[in-house]
């Protein structure tokens, strides 16, 4: 019986891979890195952004700036993409419908920050209907790691006085680390992968793999219930 559903968030509910790309470019460009598009595509989706930092900061060494705080330049820049530009994915508004509808707690586990994470909340409109937002930057590993969806259910049991286990948690998912994660952490998934990753062997380990939450619907819920 599903229980509570967890949100992916970017690629998932918001088509934010463009503003990360530009972040990225803008900011490693200026501290020497000769970052592209397409060199974007060599660090593995579902990373924490200082994560991906580290990963260039190891290629194309600087000084004097923390990885730290390169990564929050990254995210404000995004932040700032997101309120200007920011568009919900196909299917969002019906999917949140259809689990507030059942009177399910909702959930964002997010690789990225709370100040990312809220401005996306904020932009779509769906504040008032998530109960718990985590980013992985509450936990010592980002995804595939399994601790934010194992943190995020934490807090929604003390949220909610419940005691929901891994098992009766829904997650929505659209990259391979993610499904890796949800599925390391004992939950169902439901895979929504971007263009080209369908076949993805971490992928093909979800419960459920559709091409978009527009294709979710009542009846793909109850057979994973």
């Amino acid at each position: 019986m599903i229980k509570a559903v967890i949100f992916d968030m970017d690629g998932l509910i918001i088509d934010s891979a463009p503003f990360w790309v530009e972040a990225e470019i803008k900011v490693l460009s200026e501290l020497g890195v000769p970052l592209t598009s397409e060199m974007t595509k060599q660090t593995p989706s579902g990373l924490r952004e200082d994560e991906v930092v580290e990963y260039w900061r190891k290629q194309y060494p600087w000084q004097d700036v923390a990885t730290d705080e390169v990564a929050v330049r990254i995210e404000r820049e995004i932040a700032e993409l997101v309120h200007k530009q920011g568009k919900a994915m196909p299917g969002v508004d019906n999917i949140i419908k259809l689990c507030l509808s059942k009177g399910l707690p909702l959930a964002i586990a997010s690789s990225s920050s709370l100040l990312v994470i809220d401005t996306v909340m904020n932009k779509l409109g769906i504040t008032q209907d998530i109960t718990i937002v985590c980013s992985a930057y509450s936990v010592p590993f980002g995804k595939p790691d399994p601790a934010v969806y194992l943190k995020t259910l934490e807090e929604l049991n003390r949220t909610t006085g419940n005691n929901i286990h891994a098992e009766e948690c829904l997650v929505f998912e659209d990259s391979a680390n993610g499904v890796a994660s949800a599925k390391a952490a004992g939950m169902k998934c439901v895979a929504v992968p971007a263009s080209g990753n369908r076949m993805d062997l971490s992928i093909q380990t979800a419960d459920k793999v559709v091409d978009s939450l527009e294709d979710f619907n009542e009846g793909t819920f109850e057979l994973l219930a």
